[in-house]
């Protein structure tokens, strides 16, 4: 209940932190459906826990103290930029299919798992709400509380990510979906600009 709670608290930084990397994903990828643009937000949802299972595991083992600790916040700073690198890469083969290089991409898919990716390097990212679960769980009484409270947090974070696939039926509309082709450039270059500060802290 506590970690759901505190998930749910969480809403602006999670519509700030991953809503960029995904809806401009569903506003291309969903003119094929919305169970594909589903699909993609599942494969997003699992790279998030994929990394969230990791860092959990890294600061029950090792205390809150890892979060200030300088190989961490470089690992999250490469974390960010291999984010920004993999939305320009994908900006770049959705607004210049005609290239040669982007024609050979899309084809061979490529991005087929950009959501399970983006959604694994989005995760790598330790943010304050993170933090503040991990300090939850390491006060809690067992490992069971503890994985419990960290299920929850997770839980209730996903609120605000789970709507994202009723907006794939925007993607018919050629506007939205040129717009969202180059997001992933603009919002590509924000991870880029947090990176790079994070890195030269």
């Amino acid at each position: 209940m506590e970690g759901g709670a505190l998930g749910l608290s969480t809403g602006v930084y999670c519509l700030a932190s991953c809503v960029p990397v995904m809806l401009p994903y569903v506003l291309t990828a969903g003119e094929t459906g919305v169970r594909v643009a589903a699909r993609g937000l599942g494969q997003f949802v699992a790279g998030r826990f994929l990394a969230y299972a990791v860092l959990a595991s890294l600061a029950l083992s090792f205390g809150p103290a890892i979060q200030s600790n300088p190989a961490a916040q470089k690992v999250a700073a490469v974390a960010l930029l291999a984010l920004a690198a993999l939305m320009a890469v994908q900006g770049l083969v959705r607004n210049f299919p005609e290239v040669k290089v982007c024609a050979y991409l899309e084809r061979h898919g490529a991005f087929r798992r950009y959501p399970l990716l983006a959604g694994t390097l989005a995760g790598l990212n330790v943010c304050p709400p993170l933090m503040l679960c991990f300090a939850a769980m390491l006060n809690s009484p067992n490992p069971g509380a503890a994985a419990s409270l960290g299920v929850s947090f997770f839980a209730g974070t996903l609120v605000f990510l789970l709507p994202l696939p009723v907006f794939a039926p925007l993607a018919k509309r050629q506007g939205l979906r040129g717009a969202a082709e180059v997001a992933f450039l603009f919002c590509g270059l924000w991870y880029l600009v947090n990176g790079l500060v994070l890195l030269t802290r």
